[in-house]
Formats: C-alpha cells, structure tokens, sequence
C-alpha cells in the first residue's frame, strides 16, 4: 500500500466516518425520517430530469 501523506491519516478518516454517521443518524431520527424520504424523493426526480435530457439530447442530436 502506498505511504500515508500523514501519519494520523487513517485515524482522522474513522472518526470523520464516525462523525458523519452521527449527523445522519441524528438527522433521521430528528426528523422522524421525513429527511430521507426527502432524499429518496430527491433522486427520483434526479433520475426523471437526467432521462429526459438523455431523450431531448438523443431526439434532437
């Protein structure tokens, strides 16, 4: 494996995961889930807007 730039390198990268898990465990719960279904609402649009300029891009290209 390759050298770490920084000695603590992979100690800081678990406790970002770890304080990165709190803020959305804490976002969930806070929000009785509605932020994830938010998000999930979120993505679906995503996927609808990227397929319609997929079909314009094709249709018109």
């Amino acid at each position: 494996m390759k050298k770490l730039v920084y000695s603590h390198e992979r100690t800081l990268a678990a406790i970002t995961l770890i304080i990165g898990l709190l803020i959305w465990l804490g976002l969930i719960v806070g929000t009785f889930g509605i932020a994830l279904a938010v998000l999930a609402l979120g993505f679906v649009l995503y996927l609808f807007i990227q397929s319609a300029l997929i079909a314009h891009i094709k249709g018109n290209g």
